[in-house]
Order: structure tokens, then C-alpha cells, then sequence
């Protein structure tokens, strides 16, 4: 098939706007081919035979074909694999990002079961150390040197008592 008709060339023959055949071009409801200048390069062939669409306001009317689609190249096609060249990479990376969340929200509850279980250990020792420090306090209370001791402060303050209220008397009767 020879591609030699331009978008007004075709616009032209087949009665219909630029716009209109590019947009079949892009359908792949005519033959057609983008040239190495990125320009829609149409069957003439196809047209003249009646594969191409025709106007139906125009006052010749012609049986409308569908041209092939194998006759065009797939822009669907091409801007699938495309975006799929993009999404992929973006699928493989959040793939890796959620095994790596996974894994960071088992260390963190291995994290918190530790944190638990050692704040156990510490409840338990200050418990522990409480009843040690409650014992020696019972210990050195019932201990003989304390007990003396403890009956020797006793007599200074009853003596130091017993001077003051003498001390006091002797002002007052003055």
C-alpha cells in the first residue's frame, strides 16, 4: 500500500475535517502511517477503494468499511508497553518497600515484648529491693548496738528536757 496522501489531502477526498481523520488514524479506522517527521501519512488506495470512512453529510456517499487495525501501528499497544516500562520498576519498589515495612513491624513488636518483659524484671527488682531495705530496717531496729543507742538519745533528751524545765523555773521566779 502506498502512504502518499497527507491529513488535507485525504480531509479533501473524503470530505471531512483534519481533526476528524486524525482521530481515525489514531481509531485505526483508516490506513495510515506517521512519517519520520511525526506527520499522518494516509492510503490512497484505501481511500479510493471505500475502506475509509466517508462524511455522511457529504453528497457522495460511500459504503463504510473499517480498515484493519493490522494495517496501522498500535499507539494503544506502544503506550502500554510504555507505561508498563514505568509501572513496573514502581511495582518492584513497593513490593521490596512493603517486605521492608513487614519486617520493620516485626522488629518493633519484638521490640515492645522486650521493652515488656524487662520492665517486669524492674517492677520486680524495685520490689525486691524495697523488701531488702524494710528488712535491714527491722534488723538494725531489733540489733543490740541500736537498741542502746537508741535509750542513750533517749536519756540526753529526757536529762536536756529536765534542765530546760529547771532553767525555765529558775527565770520564771525571778
Amino acid at each position: 500500500m502506498d502512504y502518499s496522501l497527507t491529513l488535507a489531502e485525504a480531509s479533501k477526498i473524503t470530505q471531512t475535517s483534519v481533526s476528524t481523520l486524525r482521530r481515525w488514524c489514531l481509531d485505526g479506522r483508516v490506513a495510515a502511517l506517521k512519517d519520520e517527521n511525526g506527520n499522518w501519512r494516509i492510503s490512497d488506495e484505501g481511500l479510493r477503494s471505500g475502506n475509509a470512512p466517508i462524511n455522511p453529510s457529504s453528497k457522495a456517499q460511500r459504503t463504510v468499511q473499517k480498515t484493519p487495525a493490522v494495517q496501522t501501528p498500535s499507539i494503544e499497544g506502544a503506550l502500554n508497553d510504555a507505561l508498563e516500562r514505568i509501572v513496573e520498576p514502581l511495582r518492584t519498589a513497593i513490593e521490596r518497600e512493603t517486605a521492608r515495612n513487614r519486617e520493620l513491624m516485626e522488629q518493633a513488636a519484638e521490640l515492645r515484648a522486650r521493652i515488656h518483659d524487662l520492665e517486669g524484671k524492674v517492677d520486680e527488682r524495685d520490689r525486691r529491693i524495697s523488701e531488702l531495705q524494710e528488712q535491714r530496717i527491722s534488723e538494725l531496729k531489733q540489733s543490740a548496738p541500736t537498741a542502746a543507742l537508741l535509750d542513750t538519745i533517749s536519756q540526753h533528751v529526757q536529762k536536756s528536757t529536765t534542765t530546760l524545765g529547771t532553767l525555765t523555773n529558775f527565770f520564771k521566779a525571778k
